[in-house]
């Protein structure tokens, strides 16, 4: 008896955890460098473009990268290395705004009050007007050891947090004065569970309160007036988790009604609640758990996220196996809550700018992401392995006949198959092509070939028979520049083994 097997929609993304036989239709074991689309389709991933014209000199790492808007409607990127702090321009040329500062310090900014507010943990607080860069006045009015290494804006207030020499303590200003730092004002500090034995990791505004990290736990401040100012509502600290942290600072980002973040074993959320307000913890990391088995842990404070938003997804930037930089990135589809990965390339910090990925590197370049089809000329491998298929009658020995794969033409493409029969390695390769003017192959045919709106769509029959087997596993691949691909399903047209195959 010969029968089709249709793929589902593949929208579940990557799954580690699950065995052979218990992974989704529509998931993958292994995928690198393609994106899942709402309709079920697999799309490979763009590359990036180099955004400026030569490396700053040196190639020093980049360690902050910032889009500085200011009031006049001036918007200025902002590059922080080897102990500068320069502006990116238009025409791909660098500015060099400050010197001085600790080199390979990471670097975070925060506008307050049209003030561009620059710290490093290291060396004393900066702020940038949009034409000089000088030292942030009064700091030593409120704290006389130490530098904080992380700011956030929060109720009319900067806040700043990570100093080396009380990384328990988080500072506050006075109301709408990024520079005032008198007690007697309204500024002060708070401490977060001194004797636990965990550094402040990062603050970030939720909602309506300040949400406080550390290692291994997470805090919640509330409240609108200094402790002791008599006011009615005085800043107060309320336990969210005991048990989850973040162990990277700069992964920390907001999207929707969720705050995510990285520890070392896990990627989670908080969430508001609709009661009372309140704020629950959540990891949402299983399906690719064994991720944070290679990576290195060492080395894990570097990582860091861009929000993309017009695609719905979040990049967590990490460090693989012995490397001491960021060279893999999880990618977190928010609305399909599935995950896809990325490779190929290294990052040392990043932002979202005019809507798409731009990174900072190791050697003092600045790349635009999710652009073009190669990685500044260089290939882009991609692949998506399927589950494996057993059909309808897991037990019986099958023989594939055909494959229709279902595409859409961006341009010329190439597309490799790999299939493997019975949880072995590969068994058998086969090529998908179509390049212009094309419509005809030795052991393929094109079939349904249409034109609208500038895509060509079709449909790619393979007549080769590819074996026999209980269980069929596909894998998509294609290791090329400037040549994507987009799958949109597949057919396979299979029968029990020995029974004649119907005339087609």
């Amino acid at each position: 008896m010969t029968q089709i097997f249709s793929s589902g929609p593949s929208t579940g993304g990557l799954h580690l955890r699950a065995s052979d036989r218990s992974l989704g239709v529509n998931e993958s074991p292994d995928l690198v460098n393609v994106e899942l689309t709402q309709s079920g389709g697999i799309l490979k991933s763009n590359g990036y473009i180099r955004l400026n014209n030569t490396a700053l000199a040196g190639a020093p790492e980049i360690v902050g990268v910032y889009e500085y808007f200011r009031a006049n409607g001036d918007e200025i990127t902002l590059v922080a290395a080897g102990g500068n702090l320069y502006e990116l321009k238009d025409d791909g040329t660098w500015s060099t705004l400050h010197t001085g500062m600790t080199v390979d310090a990471p670097v975070a900014f925060e506008t307050f009050n049209d003030l561009c507010i620059i710290v490093n943990g290291v060396d004393a607080p900066l702020k940038y007007d949009g034409s000089t860069v000088t030292g942030l006045a009064n700091w030593t009015t409120i704290e006389s050891t130490g530098y904080p290494a992380y700011a956030e804006v929060w109720k009319n207030r900067l806040w700043f947090t990570g100093n080396p020499q009380k990384p328990y303590r988080v500072y506050f200003s006075e109301p709408g004065n990024p520079e005032g730092w008198d007690a007697l004002n309204g500024a002060g500090a708070v401490d977060v569970n001194i004797n636990d034995g965990q550094l402040v990791t990062g603050i970030k505004t939720f909602f309506d309160s300040l949400i406080i990290y550390k290692q291994r736990s997470i805090h919640q401040l509330v409240g609108d007036s200094a402790p002791g100012s008599g006011g009615g509502n005085e800043f107060r600290i309320k336990p969210i988790s005991t048990d989850l942290g973040c162990e990277a600072p700069r992964t920390i980002v907001t999207v929707g009604n969720d705050q995510f973040f990285m520890g070392k074993d896990h990627i989670s959320t908080i969430r508001t609640t609709d009661f009372f307000g309140d704020v629950l913890s959540q990891t949402i990391s299983f399906k690719v758990q064994p991720v944070f088995d290679e990576m290195n842990q060492n080395a894990i404070e570097g990582a860091f996220v861009v929000h993309h938003r017009p695609k719905n997804q979040i990049w967590f930037f990490y460090p693989d196996g012995s490397s001491a930089q960021n060279n893999k990135v999880l990618v977190f589809d928010y609305n399909l809550q599935a995950w896809t990965r990325r490779e190929g390339f290294m990052a040392s910090c990043g932002i979202a700018l005019n809507g798409k990925p731009t990174v900072g590197t190791y050697d003092g370049n600045i790349h635009k992401h999710d652009f073009g089809g190669n990685y500044d000329g260089g290939v882009i491998k991609a692949h998506y392995k399927t589950p494996w298929y057993g059909f309808n009658s897991f037990p019986v020995t099958k023989r594939v006949r055909s494959i229709d794969l279902s595409v859409v033409r961006l341009g010329d493409w190439f597309v490799n198959m790999h299939s493997s029969w019975d949880y072995q390695t590969s068994s058998g390769a086969f090529t998908f092509n179509q390049s212009p003017g094309q419509r005809a192959l030795w052991g393929e045919a094109l079939w349904g070939f249409d034109v609208w709106s500038g895509e060509s769509s079709g449909q790619i029959r393979k007549v080769s028979s590819i074996g026999f087997g209980k269980t069929l596993q596909l894998r998509f691949f294609n290791n090329f520049a400037d040549q994507p691909f987009h799958i949109l399903g597949w057919d396979i047209l299979y029968q029990s083994r020995g029974i004649r195959p119907l005339a087609r």
